[in-house]
């Protein structure tokens, strides 16, 4: 089978490094194999140059300029091409309403399996899985973990906080940096702008990495970047029916939080590490070369 991965995201995500975009070609090659040929696609030439027959859209639910235009779109449907689409972002939100534009798009190619991001929209569209933002197995972050005894007695954050659409993420780091914790807090506002490996030897360097929610309701990259550098992640989550039934791994594991001021007590109870989960292992359990058949 010819199969092809088409990146879509604005050019600031760029900056941000989506390294997972890479994460999923990665180990969609390992759980599919080397029976199949693999092909970069960056327009509709390519799609029919290569005679895609399956196509990976990885997609940050911004961006649809290439799969959204019309002649792509025909070409999909006549013929009949297998879609794979993996979206990393909140899709029903007032702060992007052109999503619900690029998910009409979406809604229109015939052979589509969609997982999104956030666990509400994954309620509302009826997905039975979301896009789980897992490492692959050869993900290389580019240091080595410090041991967990020898990294900084605090607990970091780095990453979007004062747009609009991060304000309630923003409320919560005033709160736990008020809280007066018996270790520092350090809240770092990335902006998009900070290299990745000076992101990472951050996180390397501390033991614990906060991690609230952001645009969504969805565990986000950050998380298992942490999990791989050996901190202790403080994860905050929804402790609902929808929440769990998405998030199964997280129940009674880890260090999470509905309320900050949960924190405390995460941080005195004995710890229970999570299962170790790398995405090939959720795309074999996704039964992913049954899926594309």
């Amino acid at each position: 089978m010819n199969i092809g991965f088409l990146y879509e995201h604005m050019e600031q995500a760029n900056l941000k490094c989506f390294h997972f975009y890479e994460n999923v070609e990665m180990a969609v090659k390992t759980v599919l194999g080397d029976n199949n040929k693999y092909f970069q696609v960056h327009n509709l030439s390519d799609l029919q140059t290569n005679n895609i027959e399956c196509l990976f859209i990885l997609n940050d639910h911004h961006q649809h300029a290439v799969f959204g235009q019309s002649n792509f779109l025909q070409y999909l449907n006549n013929e009949n091409i297998q879609t794979v689409i993996f979206n990393y972002e909140l899709i029903n939100s007032p702060f992007f309403p052109w999503n619900l534009d690029i998910q009409r798009t979406v809604d229109s190619i015939k052979n589509c399996y969609q997982l999104v991001a956030d666990i509400t929209d994954g309620v509302r569209l009826n997905k039975s899985l979301t896009t789980k933002q897992y490492l692959s197995k050869q993900t290389n972050l580019g240091v080595d973990p410090i041991p967990f005894e020898d990294k900084k007695d605090k607990i970091i954050f780095i990453g979007n906080i004062y747009d609009e659409q991060y304000e309630s993420r923003g409320r919560l780091l005033q709160h736990v940096s008020n809280m007066g914790l018996d270790i520092p807090v350090e809240v770092v506002k990335s902006d998009y702008k900070l290299p990745f490996s000076q992101y990472i030897s951050m996180l390397n360097e501390s033991k614990y990495v906060l991690n609230p929610f952001g645009t969504g309701k969805f565990v986000n990259v950050r998380h298992y970047e942490a999990l791989e550098l050996g901190c202790r992640p403080i994860q905050q989550i929804l402790r609902n029916d929808d929440f769990l039934k998405y998030y199964p791994e997280l129940v009674d594991k880890g260090m999470t939080f509905e309320s900050p001021d949960e924190i405390p007590t995460l941080l005195q109870n004995e710890y229970i590490p999570e299962d170790s989960m790398y995405l090939e292992d959720f795309l074999q359990e996704i039964k992913l070369k049954e899926l594309i058949k």
